[in-house]
């Protein structure tokens, strides 16, 4: 048992010894052939700032907004039961958050929003188009991968419907701009958009902010702009039959100047009936009409653009230093594995030889 433990140990510092006598032996080759290591180390300086120098700079639009979602009033509560009373839901008086300040960013990302901003009209060198096209247009590692998009374009005002490649290039584009969006949380949004283009980046985003806004308060007070338009078709109905019995009221008086029997009294009742009972439904319905359209004002919750993005934007350009070290290190990594390869192939040649 001694014996072979004392063998096992001596293999393991033979093993230990032979490795660090090779990698001294692999320092001096490699120290050895500098002029080699040196050659490989400036090609890649070389290939590193020609890529530093190549690559288009980009730049980053930013926009800042805050989102607030207005408590209603207790005193809509009281309206509430005047107005179920002709089948109109204004709500429990409590806003449902629909959207919350972490969602908004994902509502921008959508394909609904942008969608409508891609095929949005801009300009672009003095031609009118649509942002889908600026956007083809500029970013080059988007038409390397998808050639045929570059004869593509979107006529500006373009139709709502699309073909298969259309659509294939819309999702496509999209992708590509969900990418380049950044959201910085905190109690106020910050929304960074980056592009190759200093114009697109301004004008994009604040279309996109846009787009987003609306979509936003649009959703939220859907529910009181369906109430305020029932309402609204509602009284318009009741005001054209007070309208009408009181002209019915005002003939039949003109035609019987003086009542004396029974049975005309009776119809001149009714129609009186129809007026009052119509002008009572009729204020009611107006009041509940005031009601609504308070209770609008109370939901529309608000989107506030704080700072737009401003010319000039930031400019983020390859740092031709950080690209030619890691060129050189690069060249220096190529060159050792190479020689150093090459030399065991000859070891290894010379042996079997």
């Amino acid at each position: 048992m001694t014996s072979n433990s004392g063998s096992k140990e001596k293999i393991e510092e033979i093993s230990l010894r032979e490795i660090l006598l090779k990698i001294r032996e692999w320092t001096k080759y490699l120290i050895g052939k500098w002029k080699w290591i040196t050659l490989f180390a400036l090609i890649g300086v070389i290939l590193g700032l020609a890529h530093a120098f190549l690559k288009v700079p980009v730049y980053t639009a930013k926009i800042t907004f805050v989102t607030e979602n207005k408590e209603q009033s207790s005193a809509i509560g009281a309206y509430a039961g005047l107005a179920a009373q002709f089948g109109i839901n204004m709500g429990s008086g409590v806003n449902s958050d629909l959207f919350s300040s972490d969602n908004i960013f994902d509502l921008m990302k959508t394909r609904l929003i942008l969608q409508k901003t891609l095929l949005a009209p801009a300009v672009f060198k003095g031609k009118k188009t649509l942002f889908i096209n600026w956007y083809v247009s500029i970013e080059k590692e988007l038409r390397r991968k998808h050639s045929s998009w570059e004869n593509m374009a979107f006529d500006p005002p373009d139709s709502t419907s699309f073909n298969r490649e259309q659509n294939s290039m819309i999702e496509g584009v999209c992708n590509y701009i969900r990418g380049s969006l950044k959201n910085v949380k905190g109690s106020i949004m910050e929304v960074d958009f980056t592009s190759p283009d200093e114009i697109f980046s301004q004008e994009f985003l604040e279309t996109l902010i846009q787009n987003t806004g609306q979509f936003y308060i649009a959703t939220k007070t859907k529910r009181s702009r369906d109430n305020i338009a029932i309402l609204q078709k509602q009284l318009d109905s009741v005001r054209s039959q007070l309208f009408g019995a009181m002209g019915n009221v005002a003939a039949f008086n003109d035609f019987n100047p003086n009542l004396v029997r029974d049975l005309p009294r009776v119809q001149q009742q009714k129609s009186s009936l129809n007026v009052n009972i119509n002008s009572a439904i009729y204020q009611q319905l107006v009041t509940g009409l005031e009601a609504a359209k308070m209770n609008l004002l109370k939901e529309t919750p608000l989107f506030e653009v704080i700072d737009e993005p401003v010319l000039p934007l930031d400019e983020n350009k390859a740092s031709k230093v950080k690209w030619g070290v890691m060129g050189a290190l690069l060249g220096i990594i190529l060159s050792a594995t190479w020689l150093l390869m090459r030399r065991i192939y000859n070891e290894i040649i010379a042996t079997e030889e």
